[in-house]
């Protein structure tokens, strides 16, 4: 299914030209600038790069999101250099050259911007008499292009105006060329905008740096209403704005979108088989027989107390800040000691680390060992669990522990928290905790059925723990009655 999404990239600006002699140094070009009002993208990891910031006479760094790309900005020429092209094109700086691009030979502002393009940056001035060119100040950087899809109406893509002169950096970012008693300036970060050119009497003759880039993404939350969207990168950030949501990635990141509720990392349906059918951790079965009686399917699994399982290729599920276990369950009649419905631990130890099991007492239960190496046991007394087909579910949140039976909350849940740890675990199970039980353990094995065994990797929460245990019926699932 596609999505649409508004998408406002820029591209980092380009470092101004120096300037040793008596001239200035050429504006850097902004970095590219581009809008589109309705982009199509698919659930799935996106890689988002924002160009960075650059020191002085440096290129600009390109942006790329998903198929779209704009470039950074081009250099500001130093003295006897010309501009270098780019998003738009540095300003020149020196008798001999101009920015190539969009950018400006000497005392010329840079153009405006325009669709995939930023202001150019402004060419350099020079001092009167200079020989074979006129005298006066460096160009006016030119002007970014002005959209509203962060909420606000902002210039993006300013070009940097050029040294020995006092015109200002364009708008959307640029830098402001250096002059008598003040230094260059740099493009504004987040804005994509050029640096200014240098004057060489002031600030070392050193052009301002470019400007980093960014990327908006914005659409409308209510058409997300079924997905994830998650990202990462530091200062990167979302927000509401009206109906809309509003994605801002300052520095380079990753954009997750996933169904919430139908799109799990792994799932066994356990239809005759045990494939993952949502990956690729098929597993390995021991004594396994498969009834007609299920939730999905045509078959759930049968598990015989004494020696049925799954072990599937093992993953690890605490390298996920959030992930959510769930199970459709028939137990049959349950002696002391709890059953394992599934289960990660290292082999050589005699307890899980993480399990989802149903007590001797027909209650919900999620054990996990914590960072001291004790357990925290979380226990529903609220709801039994009897013969008949139960959805049961555990939802982490880093730590934060929410139970469900049939897609309602489990009140006993609320606040259980514990510390995570690496535990050294590397085993996976379903029907069993694999390790060296000793005997008084034995009868962990689970006996009954399973069907449609799910790992997500985020944390559902309680909205979509409900979508999920209603979709099995919208969806025409048959309920068993007993075993």
């Amino acid at each position: 299914m596609s999505l649409s999404m508004k998408v406002l990239l820029a591209g980092g600006g380009g470092g101004g030209g120096g300037s040793a002699s008596s001239t200035g140094g050429g504006g850097g070009g902004a970095g590219g600038v581009r809008y589109v009002a309705s982009h199509l993208i698919t659930p799935k990891l996106y890689t988002v790069t924002v160009g960075a910031a650059v020191a002085t006479n440096t290129q600009g760094n390109n942006t790329v999101f998903d198929t779209l790309t704009v470039l950074g900005g081009g250099r500001g020429g130093n003295y006897n250099q010309a501009g270098a092209s780019g998003g738009c094109g540095g300003g020149g700086g020196s008798i001999i050259g101009s920015g190539a691009g969009a950018g400006s030979d000497y005392g010329y502002a840079g153009t405006t911007g325009y669709d995939g393009h930023g202001g150019g940056g402004g060419g350099a001035g020079q001092i009167a008499g200079a020989v074979n060119v006129p005298s006066g100040g460096g160009g006016g950087g030119g002007n970014g292009l002005e959209y509203d899809i962060s909420g606000t109406d902002t210039y993006y893509g300013g070009g940097g105006s050029g040294g020995y002169g006092t015109r200002t950096g364009g708008l959307g970012g640029g830098g402001r060329g250096g002059e008598v008693g003040l230094p260059s300036r740099p493009g504004t970060n987040g804005l994509g905008g050029g640096g200014g050119g240098a004057y060489h009497t002031h600030g070392g003759g050193v052009g301002g740096g470019g400007g980093s880039g960014v990327v908006f993404l914005r659409y409308k939350t209510s058409d997300f209403t079924n997905y994830r969207v998650l990202i990462t990168g530091t200062g990167n950030n979302s927000y509401a704005d009206g109906d809309d949501t509003v994605i801002q990635f300052i520095v380079t990141g990753t954009l997750l979108i996933v169904v919430s509720w139908d799109a799990p990392m792994h799932r066994w349906k356990l239809d005759n088989n045990a494939l993952d059918s949502a990956g690729t951790n098929n597993g390995a079965t021991t004594d396994m027989t498969y009834l007609p009686l299920r939730v999905v399917g045509s078959h759930s699994g049968s598990f015989n107390g004494t020696s049925s399982r799954v072990v599937p290729t093992y993953f690890d599920l605490f390298q996920y800040t959030g992930f959510t276990l769930s199970a459709w369950v028939s137990a049959e009649t349950l002696p002391a000691y709890s059953k394992t419905i599934f289960s990660q631990s290292a082999s050589a130890n005699y307890y899980s680390n993480i399990s989802l099991l149903v007590t001797n007492a027909r209650f919900l239960q999620y054990l996990v060992r914590k960072a001291d190496g004790s357990y925290l046991y979380t226990v529903n007394s609220t709801a039994t669990i009897d013969t008949t087909f139960h959805h049961l579910a555990i939802s982490d949140n880093n730590g934060v522990v929410a139970g469900y039976i049939d897609g309602v909350p489990q009140a006993e849940f609320a606040g259980a928290s514990y510390t995570r740890a690496s535990l050294g675990t590397n085993t996976t199970t379903i029907g069993r905790k694999l390790g060296p039980m000793p005997t008084a353990l034995g009868n962990l094995w689970f006996k009954g059925l399973l069907d449609d065994v799910r790992v997500y990797n985020i944390a559902l929460n309680d909205s979509e723990i409900r979508k999920l245990y209603n979709s099995y019926f919208t969806s025409g699932m048959m309920m068993s009655t007993s075993i």
